[in-house]
């Protein structure tokens, strides 16, 4: 069955808005990230969804929350979405924190695939957002928004499909990365559902721009 997902990133959150090492900890919406959802809900209204998977992080539980009543489908949330919980120990800390508390641990974070004491590693974030997105994939919901974190978006679409994240933006405002998939659920296009700029041509996919 060919499927549609709307990969969604929440709204801004206190964590982004104060500079905290994010982690596990489990922050709201700022007024803004609030404003931001709506505005992405207004964008969708006439959009149909069959349904939202979210995380079970109140950040994107909120933002879910919020595109429900624009969307009108049941909300499906799954631990499994939960942001990488890269940060360890660190999480809840400002980087002037961290660089005074745990030196070591700052310089281990400049490597993309490290991560710190206590924190989430890289294979087993990967691990189970595969596990996660292939339960999605296989359910009978043809037209699916993920309302989820921006590495949870970017490692699915790079280790899965070779596509470079920062060829595009998965933070606010920019929100929101349309995915289209065949029958055997290979890409077919891919777009920022803001910009309506299609990626598909990227570079990351091996296509002239």
């Amino acid at each position: 069955m060919k499927k549609i997902l709307y990969c969604v990133r929440h709204g801004q959150s206190l964590d982004e808005q104060n500079s905290w090492f994010t982690g596990f900890t489990d922050t709201s919406l700022t007024p803004r990230g609030l404003n931001e959802m709506h505005h992405v809900g207004t964008r969708f209204h006439v959009t149909p969804v069959d349904v939202i998977y979210a995380s079970v992080q109140n950040r994107a539980l909120q933002s879910a929350e919020i595109l429900q009543r624009y969307l009108h489908c049941d909300i499906h949330a799954l631990r499994e979405l939960t942001e990488w919980n890269r940060e360890g120990i660190l999480s809840g800390l400002t980087y002037s924190q961290v660089a005074r508390l745990y030196p070591e641990e700052l310089r281990n974070l400049t490597y993309f695939r490290s991560h710190a004491l206590y924190g989430e590693s890289y294979n087993d974030f990967l691990a189970r957002v595969l596990s996660v997105f292939e339960v999605i994939l296989q359910s009978s919901y043809r037209r699916i928004m993920i309302v989820t974190h921006g590495n949870v978006i970017g490692i699915w679409l790079r280790e899965v499909y070779r596509i470079i994240p920062y060829t595009f933006h998965l933070a606010y405002p920019d929100h929101i990365v349309a995915v289209r998939l065949n029958h055997k659920h290979k890409i077919e296009s891919l777009q920022s559902a803001f910009l309506h700029h299609n990626l598909y041509a990227s570079k990351a996919l091996g296509k002239n721009s």
